[in-house]
């Protein structure tokens, strides 16, 4: 026995999830390099989940996770953004900064301090986002303004808890891997810092993972926690079940519009209000029946009964949407 949480609203439905990968180009090293993603699942996802194998051209073990994954099926209503690396010239010379000498992790506009020289360990550069790479990861998050990000470095062998981001999905992945979650020390100008207070919603945090190269065997398990964050943000499953709506509820429905609204049309593609409420049932069969029933609306006496709801289960495990054919909202309180 649950109650439903309704609302009127539209609904986005994701197509069916294709594991096929597609890559992109999505920017150009200082040496003119460029920075590849990969991109699994279906694109019209609402969900994106950016994965950097890495960063630092000397910790290239995340890569073999972010390679891995781009055999994998993403849950469905998530997309996969997967970037072996983002200094590809640092991976080539096996050097921690990038061709210019900036380690591109303190390059980032949140928290950024000055000091230093080239090719010292963690010189920021001459200013925030002077580096071509650290502009690319800003401009593709920008863009695609993932729900998580995870970016792979070595040598802790744990997942941090500095990022400010959402701990619980740090928690998924540390628990999936296997490994500590620790908080960290605060760094200036980190890449994870920038995401989580510059992209509403959205959480990068930070998987350290051991010396030396990942086994098979680890890195299964550093897919499968990533894939475990995945689920987690990903949108619960959509059940469509419609009510009738023939020619009278249309008519009904046009003429509710022109009395309240001054719109001659059945219907509303674009609502601006969404109500969120309770409904006085326990469970999704009433709720439906009181849609599908076409009677007067009970505080104004008026036809059409209401007819286009999200009814969405307590736990959020399941949506249904039920509507009209080919309305996307409706005029009601």
């Amino acid at each position: 026995m649950r109650p439903f949480l309704v609302a009127a609203a539209v609904l986005l439905l994701a197509l069916p999830v294709s594991a096929q990968a597609r890559s992109e180009e999505v920017g150009r090293s200082a040496q003119g390099r460029a920075i590849t993603a990969v991109r699994v699942g279906n694109p019209a996802a609402p969900r994106k989940v950016l994965v950097v194998g890495a960063i630092h051209g000397n910790e290239q073990a995340g890569m073999a996770v972010s390679r891995r994954l781009r055999g994998a099926r993403p849950p469905r209503g998530t997309e996969l953004w997967l970037i072996d690396a983002v200094n590809p010239d640092g991976v080539r010379a096996h050097r921690r900064q990038n061709a210019r000498g900036v380690d591109l992790n303190r390059n980032f506009g949140v928290g950024w301090r000055p000091g230093g020289r080239p090719f010292d360990t963690f010189y920021p550069g001459p200013e925030p986002f002077s580096e071509p790479e650290s502009r690319v990861v800003r401009d593709l998050t920008l863009r695609i303004r993932p729900r998580v990000t995870v970016w792979y470095h070595q040598m802790k062998n744990l997942v941090t808890k500095r990022s400010g981001g959402d701990v619980r999905l740090e928690a998924i992945y540390a628990r999936g891997a296997r490994m500590r979650h620790r908080r960290l020390a605060p760094l200036p100008g980190v890449a994870t810092s920038w995401q989580n207070r510059t992209v509403r919603g959205s959480t990068a945090f930070v998987v350290e993972l051991p010396a030396g190269r990942l086994s098979p065997r680890s890195t299964r398990r550093h897919a499968g926690a990533l894939l475990a964050v995945a689920k987690a943000v990903a949108p619960p499953r959509t059940i469509r079940k419609r009510i009738p709506f023939g020619d009278d509820r249309k008519r009904q429905t046009r003429a509710y519009a022109r009395r309240h609204y001054g719109i001659d049309s059945f219907t509303l593609d674009r609502p601006r209000v969404i109500v969120q409420h309770y409904t006085a049932t326990n469970s999704f069969s009433s709720a439906y029946n009181t849609f599908a029933r076409n009677r007067p609306d009970p505080e104004l006496g008026e036809l059409p009964g209401v007819c286009a709801h999200y009814v969405i289960d307590r736990r959020g495990a399941s949506t249904t949407w039920c509507r009209r054919t080919s309305c996307a909202g409706t005029p009601s309180a």
